[in-house]
């Protein structure tokens, strides 16, 4: 029987790997839940840990409260059987968690280890020159795709962090059924998608479901193509972005991506009522074919298949039609960081070492349903996830907006875009919101240039 990690609570919530997690759903559909056990997390006496490791630690790792898998808390529990090093998590709320984790940077307080994104965001918030240790040339990354470590690990030269998340290729999904009744094709520019738009409009079904209701579904236009649109038409623009020498509102691109956004609306693509329809909605209206098209993620398969057997038969993932490229928008995920001045350094080397043992890997992105970092693997994929992970490890990746900016932009987004779609804003209004927020936020980070 699995045993229970102690709870305590001190600032954040220590949950029991056992009981946590098996409701788990990825993704931002995600409902996370508090639970806990009692029990020691110590090995009993008598119990032995394998060569290397020291007898009656414990590895303190600190993430969101939605943050580790039912998969990842059974592989913490091997890790545990076979090397006697126990792992404690501390799972902060999450809308505090960036409260939290910048407090402990702040006073020094750091866990042994830090589950948080990668990309630019990660490293804003991180700032890990100062707190973490370089793992560069650990054998734990010997196996990570290339592509992908230099994209979202690599910071100057030093990489910080080992990838315990999947990688989301986010695109369109949308319902095969539809498009082949209509005599559609997968759009490769957006005038394309404009005009399909149109055609299935005519048909009485709604283009692009929205779940506007939920307020956050909203973002994904942006996150799904604006970051790599504007850095198309404008290469230096990001760079020049985190230096603080231009603004978003005062970028044409940047207006044209909102406006766009806003014209959809306008023309009734998202359907009759996109500000109310919610989130779980989506699935039946997707699955059943009474919307064609939905602007996310692949791990949105796994959640769907929960609901319908036969989801990933029906509906398809195509990249968002930016250029023609054929790449994916890929956000930052998770991965573990370890404190430079852990005394668990060791331990912390080890528990990475082995999560990338391929069978772990195997293991972990097979439940999880997703595309991961590392290759040399054999993972069982739906062919969506395994056509858009060739498509990302081959270089064909579009970063999202919010891997480019310098500080958070404390998703302002969900308010202000619902704003400009009832008509209170104008994009320019709300690009304006975006950079106060993440201007005040760069400032309190005492960022240079800001």
């Amino acid at each position: 029987m699995r045993k229970l990690w102690s709870i305590l609570l001190a600032g954040a919530m220590l949950v029991s790997l056992a009981a946590c997690g098996s409701d788990k759903s990825t993704g931002q559909e995600a409902q996370p839940e508090n639970t806990g056990g009692q029990e020691s997390a110590k090995k009993q006496e008598g119990e032995t840990a394998t060569q290397g490791s020291k007898k009656n630690t414990t590895l303190t790792i600190m993430g969101s409260e939605d943050c580790f898998s039912e998969v990842e808390l059974e592989l913490y529990q091997q890790f545990e059987d076979e090397t006697g090093i126990a792992i404690e998590l501390i799972t902060n709320p999450n809308d505090m968690n960036n409260s939290i984790l910048g407090a402990k940077i702040a006073t020094k307080e750091l866990p042994d280890v830090v589950a948080y994104f990668n990309g630019e965001g990660g490293r804003s918030i991180l700032m890990p020159e100062d707190n973490f240790l370089p793992i560069t040339d650990d054998p734990c990354l010997e196996n990570v795709n290339k592509e992908l470590l230099d994209t979202y690990l690599n910071w100057g030269g030093e990489v910080y962090g080992f990838p315990n998340a999947g990688v989301q290729n986010w695109g369109i999904l949308y319902n095969k059924q539809v498009f082949e009744d209509l005599g559609l094709e997968q759009p490769n520019t957006f005038e394309e998608l404009e005009a399909i738009c149109g055609k299935i409009k005519d048909s009485g079904v709604i283009p692009i479901y929205l779940s506007g209701g939920d307020a956050w579904p909203t973002e994904t236009w942006l996150d799904t193509y604006w970051g790599a649109y504007i850095a198309a038409q404008v290469p230096d623009f990001w760079e020049q972005y985190a230096q603080n020498k231009v603004k978003l509102a005062d970028l044409p691109e940047a207006v044209e991506c909102l406006q766009r956004q806003l014209d959809f609306f306008e023309k009734g693509y998202y359907g009759e009522t996109p500000l109310s329809d919610m989130h779980d909605g989506m699935y039946g209206a997707l699955y059943e074919g009474r919307a064609a098209m939905f602007v996310f993620g692949d791990h949105v398969f796994a959640y769907g298949a929960q609901k319908y057997p036969d989801f990933t038969e029906k509906i398809g993932l195509m990249p968002f039609p930016v250029d023609g490229s054929g790449a994916y928008a890929v956000p930052c995920s998770e991965a573990l960081y370890i404190n430079k001045d852990s005394e668990h350094i060791e331990e912390a080397l080890q528990l990475f070492n082995f999560l990338a043992r391929p069978e772990n890997v195997e293991k972990q992105y097979n439940a999880e349903q997703q595309a991961c970092y590392f290759e040399g693997v054999t993972l069982d994929l739906i062919p969506q996830i395994q056509e858009a992970q060739k498509a990302v490890q081959s270089g064909k990746i579009g970063s999202v907006w919010f891997d480019y900016v310098p500080a958070s932009y404390s998703h302002i987004t969900y308010e202000v875009i619902p704003e400009m779609l009832l008509g209170n804003l104008t994009p320019k209004e709300v690009l304006k919101a975006i950079d106060d927020e993440i201007a005040k936020n760069a400032e309190a980070q005492g960022l240079p240039g800001w």
